[in-house]
């Protein structure tokens, strides 16, 4: 288990990354926002890069109760990271509101939602 921490002048962010031979999860601690959207991606990139060819990566958003434009905009960068290395990205914990906005913008099927960390890494063909 690692835990990643990335300050900056507006908001910290301490991210907790798990590997283990099903794969990668990482647990975002926050909500995702303009204000923390890049330290959020650059620590997710980090931690994808240590974990070298991962089976799956896992975002664990339990507790990310908003996302804005910036957040769902690294969510998109991360689906297009997933597609160029060949290894699904699953979502887990998606809260109502976050839920809502990737429904309604139509970006919902772009992701395997998985209830929990462990759902999602048990899941036999995760999508990619």
């Amino acid at each position: 288990m690692r835990r990643t921490s990335w300050q900056s002048t507006d908001l910290p962010v301490d991210i907790l990354a798990q590997e283990d031979d099903r794969g990668l999860v990482i647990h975002i601690p926050s909500s995702i926002s303009v204000m923390n959207a890049e330290a959020i991606l650059s620590t997710v990139l980090s931690e994808w890069r240590l974990a070298e060819r991962p089976k799956r990566v896992v975002l664990n958003l339990n507790e990310a109760t908003h996302i804005d434009s910036s957040g769902m905009g690294i969510l998109i960068e991360l689906v297009h990271r997933a597609a160029a290395d060949d290894v699904p990205l699953l979502l887990c914990g998606l809260q109502p509101l976050p839920r809502h906005i990737l429904e309604r913008t139509g970006l919902i099927g772009w992701f395997a939602i998985c209830t929990n960390v462990e759902q999602a890494l048990d899941q036999r063909t995760p999508a990619v």
